[in-house]
């Protein structure tokens, strides 16, 4: 009965030293990330932010931090998803409303660019998609950089 009551204790001892080490592996990583994206890294911050989403998936700022990381890499699906993620978990976050808003406008914009450069310049539709596009470049505060020759005007 000693044994037993001695490895018990251990195996106790064990566990209870194993949390701290945890939760300050997640402290180590989330700094780790910030500087990773601070440093212009999205790639690191991602895998950083990944993981700690894994670790603590309620935690509202990790998954906007994913967000923002995703964004800043140009992985823009990625990017929506976790914002969504963020939204589900704080649904007043008013950033995470606006990168999420400001990325599918920017998505609808190369969807309507996408067009020019594939549908034949006689399309019909073509002078609505170039209003939209005009449009989105002003919602966006972007100037028209590209050329676009509409034939059909």
């Amino acid at each position: 009965p000693l044994i037993l009551i001695t490895a018990l204790l251990l195996l106790l001892a064990g566990c209870a030293g194993k949390a701290p080490v945890q939760t300050s592996n997640v402290f180590d990583t989330e700094r780790e990330a910030a500087q990773a994206y601070s440093e212009g890294d999205y790639l690191l911050a991602i895998q950083k932010y990944e993981y700690l989403v894994n670790k603590v998936p309620k935690d509202t700022e990790l998954w906007f931090r994913l967000a923002n990381s995703y964004a800043r890499n140009r992985e823009y699906e990625k990017a929506v998803v976790a914002y969504q993620n963020t939204l589900i978990r704080d649904p007043q976050h008013s950033k995470a409303w606006y990168n999420l808003g400001t990325i599918q406008l920017q998505q609808a914009l190369k969807t309507f660019i996408d067009f020019q450069e594939t549908v034949p310049p006689g399309d019909p539709i073509r002078e609505s998609v170039n209003e939209k596009i005009d449009a989105l470049f002003t919602i966006l505060g972007k100037k028209s950089d590209l050329e676009r020759e509409d034939k059909s005007q």
